[in-house]
């Protein structure tokens, strides 16, 4: 990142591009920790846990607020083209992203709260394994588009995007499970309803990840592979 950030006749535009970088850095810091912390939430049914991770979410949203202040200021006052262009342009397209997985991750924890709190009982283990599966997948998601910031590592981001559609794929399979699981148990049927809202909520973190990817991708070479499978594709082979 440094070498792509440092080379300007202005020292103090290097940075500028720095500053911004490092806050875009702390937020995904914050929000990997907000998404861990929900996956033990679930994982370990702690009801409590949902109100620590909204009062953190604050920070979030004050992050947010600060790095889009940094980019307004800094394209007023570089006016940025080419490369520095892109490299704000992702940036704040990175922050919405890190923002919607916070919301996500929040999401996740309160429907963590409202399932364990007035039934103390463990899920069943059938309809954990699909969570705790999904978990692992998201996880590592997560962690990969955070290094993939830090680094801007277009290999990495390669890989993280084929990596996401794992979720995509599972998830049928995983409504299909907890559905023939509820078949079985109607006792259950709250329950799965909540385990499947979860699941769908790792869904959409990894879907969030994946676009930070892509942007990170963008941001390098200026070529948006948004909504471009062949690209992806062609760029893999």
């Amino acid at each position: 990142m440094t070498q792509f950030v440092e080379g300007h006749i202005i020292k103090r535009y290097d940075g500028e591009l720095s500053v911004l970088h490092l806050l875009l850095t702390e937020m995904g810091a914050l929000v990997s920790s907000q998404v861990d912390s929900a996956m033990g939430a679930v994982k370990k049914h702690i009801p409590d846990a949902a109100q620590e991770i909204i009062e953190r979410d604050i920070e979030v949203d004050q992050l947010e607020i600060k790095i889009d202040a940094e980019i307004e200021a800094l394209v007023a006052k570089r006016t940025p083209i080419a490369k520095d262009l892109r490299l704000v342009l992702g940036c704040s397209k990175i922050v919405s992203e890190l923002e919607k997985i916070g919301d996500e991750a929040v999401h996740c924890a309160t429907i963590a709260h409202e399932m364990f709190e007035q039934n103390h009982s463990r899920l069943p283990k059938d309809m954990f394994r699909q969570v705790f599966q999904t978990m692992k997948t998201t996880r590592r998601n997560v962690r990969d588009a955070i290094e993939v910031i830090d680094t801007l590592d277009t290999d990495l981001a390669q890989t993280l995007i084929e990596d996401t559609r794992e979720i995509e794929a599972e998830f049928p399979s995983s409504l299909r499970i907890v559905v023939s699981y509820l078949l079985e148990d109607t006792r259950n049927v709250g329950k799965g309803v909540s385990v499947v809202q979860v699941i769908k909520c790792l869904e959409r973190i990894s879907s969030h990840a994946r676009t930070i990817a892509e942007h990170i991708i963008y941001i390098r070479s200026g070529e948006d592979i948004r909504h471009n499978n062949q690209a992806i594709q062609e760029a893999n082979s």
